[in-house]
């Protein structure tokens, strides 16, 4: 029993924390250098006051759940874990003690914070939103565990192309810019849907917090560097549908200007959800000039991302340590007064740069990516 346990937790559970590390440091970094621990108080009595204010950490603890599952789900596909599958011969209470403890240690930061969560509602004697993070926390941990179930029992699922798909595929002709991202919408779904929802409550989040202090235009350009950071995962899916999935189009007699062009049109596309927050939600405070200072700042840092990714052959966890690191580099400059359309400027000129000079150079290593 302790072989199947050890074999989990090196596969599923040490793994996870090592590719996510960028993540978890991006995370605390942004917890640690905008709130104190006072402020970290307020914002628990906040959420435990109604019981329907503990759907917003709920809603952050979903879309954690999703990453949980697209990190499963792609870890069970690596030909090295197909052993796992072994485990459906285990008797039934095993298998879901064995799962049951892969999602709990994966699932242990929300469970934390639950757990902070429940302890300020009990301070506070307010026991209803108590009961409300207990079951906030055991839907998604019961969700994940019954779809790992799920996956260890069916391996290889086929999947179907429903009728009104196979004739918009026949009747609507896409744009080239639409590719790549209608390609993860298709693919990386639950990446997309999850990038998407922590984009638009972040600006929630910080144009909330323009209604209760006087702050300049510093905190939004902090709050789009979270969100550029956090898309970056978006972009190195798009860099490598590009030049993979799609690597036909570097063949193609198409200048540099407008390789980049069609690339801008894509990030506008990718970023509508966030841009039509940004816009309806802008604080009254901020002037219309740094409206237009965020939006091009937003588009620039996504495209420095992309063409970032053109210097060297790199996996997705070393791209995300450098992200982290030039993100917080970024927040220093915000922090220092720095105008935000001077590292925008910056950005796309050394994006413009890697990209002319890296792109016919670069090419792929010998692990072949793996959907």
């Amino acid at each position: 029993m302790n072989t199947p346990v050890t074999i989990a937790s090196k596969v599923f559970i040490r793994t996870f924390y090592l590719e996510n590390a960028s993540f978890f440091l991006l995370v605390l970094g942004v917890a640690g250098g905008f709130m104190r621990d006072v402020e970290h108080i307020a914002l628990a009595e906040f959420f435990v006051r109604k019981p329907y204010l503990v759907l917003i950490p709920f809603a952050f603890w979903i879309l954690y759940g999703f990453k949980i599952l697209s990190f499963n789900t792609a870890c069970l596909e690596k030909p090295q874990n197909q052993f796992f599958y072994q485990l459906v011969f285990f008797s039934r209470g095993i298998r879901f003690m064995i799962s049951g403890l892969i999602i709990l240690t994966q699932f242990m930061p929300a469970i934390l914070y639950g757990f902070f969560l429940m302890a300020t509602a009990v301070k506070h004697t307010v026991y209803d939103s108590f009961f409300v993070v207990i079951g906030s926390l055991i839907v998604p941990v019961l969700a994940l565990v019954i779809q790992f179930m799920r996956l260890i029992h069916n391996p290889d699922q086929g999947k179907k192309t429903s009728l009104l798909i196979r004739k918009m595929n026949r009747t609507i002709i896409r744009p080239y810019p639409l590719f790549a991202i209608e390609w993860l919408s298709r693919k990386k779904t639950l990446m997309l849907l999850g990038t998407k929802a922590f984009g638009v409550l972040m600006l929630l989040a910080v144009a909330k917090l323009y209604t209760t202090g006087e702050y300049d235009f510093r905190l939004m350009g902090m709050a789009l560097t979270v969100i550029s950071g956090a898309s970056a995962q978006l972009m190195f899916e798009i860099h490598r549908f590009d030049n993979h999935h799609f690597a036909l189009v570097r063949q193609l007699p198409i200048t540099c200007w407008k390789r980049i062009s069609s690339l801008l049109v894509s990030i506008l596309f990718l970023i509508l959800p966030e841009a039509g927050i940004f816009i309806t939600y802008y604080p009254a405070d901020l002037s219309s000039p740094e409206m237009i200072q965020g939006i091009v700042f937003f588009v620039t840092i996504l495209f420095f991302w992309y063409a970032l990714l053109y210097r060297k052959n790199m996996d997705q966890e070393a791209f995300m340590k450098i992200v982290f690191w030039e993100s917080m580099l970024i927040f220093v400059l915000i922090l220092f007064r720095v105008p935000v359309w001077g590292i925008a400027c910056v950005a796309f000129l050394a994006a413009v740069f890697r990209m002319s000079t890296y792109y016919y150079r670069f090419e792929y290593g010998t692990t072949t990516y793996r959907d």
